[in-house]
């Protein structure tokens, strides 16, 4: 956490993070695993924006895309089985 605390006291502007995550929500997952390419670019942007752009890793980004994807593919799921047993 001290790290993260760091980086964020370090940003020098706002981060488009909760574009980006209001993007991504529109989207869905279907939606996020087309755009993928252009939700790292849009990751990178931000990154660079909040003057954080020389600790950007792509491969970082992307890994952290998928999970975030994949779980929110679980839980779509989970959803659907649940307003279908009802």
């Amino acid at each position: 956490m001290k790290f993260v605390s760091w980086v964020i006291a370090k940003m020098k502007k706002k981060c488009l993070c909760k574009t980006i995550e209001e993007k991504m929500n529109r989207l869905g997952p279907s939606g996020c695993k087309a755009s993928l390419d252009e939700l790292v670019s849009d990751l990178r942007k931000s990154a660079e924006t909040a003057g954080m752009g020389m600790i950007f890793s792509e491969s970082l980004v992307r890994g952290w895309l998928a999970s975030a994807i994949n779980q929110a593919e679980e839980e779509l799921e989970k959803t659907k089985r649940l307003l279908k047993s009802k």
